[in-house]
């Protein structure tokens, strides 16, 4: 009965599961994968532990570099704008890579902040609407109302 059973199970795993049974144990039609499910199950759960370890220290890299750029665009923002300017879009960039909605919106705001200094009105209302968006989607209160209040600015500055 219990031969039956272990029998049945075998023959219902998925294709997937036999294709990495056998490709993951010494190579595909080895004799190897013999041994069970567990030891491919523990080499698939090794393989995948390596991989979020390595994508772990990679985005924690990328948000040290996010955090020295933005760093670097809050101290030059008021004096040195093109210099700021080029610092929150080094942010931005590596806020789109890690996909975090703070840091967009952030840096939307930043970039809008920037081209608002700049006179580029179509930028800068861009830029300012895109922070609006990524602020109310993480709750950033502290951004929402700057890109209220730069998009009010924006308009005041065309005349509309």
């Amino acid at each position: 009965f219990i031969n039956r059973i272990a029998e049945k199970e075998r023959n219902s795993k998925s294709f997937f599961i036999n294709f990495f049974s056998k490709f993951i144990c010494n190579g595909y039609g080895s004799k190897s994968h013999d041994y069970g499910i567990f030891e491919t199950t523990m080499k698939i759960h090794v393989f995948l532990l390596v991989f979020l370890i390595v994508e772990i220290v990679y985005s924690q890299n990328q948000i040290e570099k996010l955090n020295e750029a933005y760093a670097q665009y809050e101290i030059k923002r008021d004096n040195e704008t093109d210099s700021a300017l080029f610092y929150v879009k080094k942010a931005y960039k590596i806020a789109l890579k890690i996909e975090n909605d703070d840091w967009l919106s952030k840096t939307n705001y930043g970039l809008g902040f920037c081209y608002y200094l700049k006179r580029e009105e179509t930028h800068s209302l861009f830029y300012a609407d895109q922070a609006l968006k990524y602020a109310k989607r993480c709750g950033n209160k502290n951004i929402l109302s700057k890109s209220h209040t730069l998009i009010g600015q924006i308009h005041s500055l065309r005349n509309d």
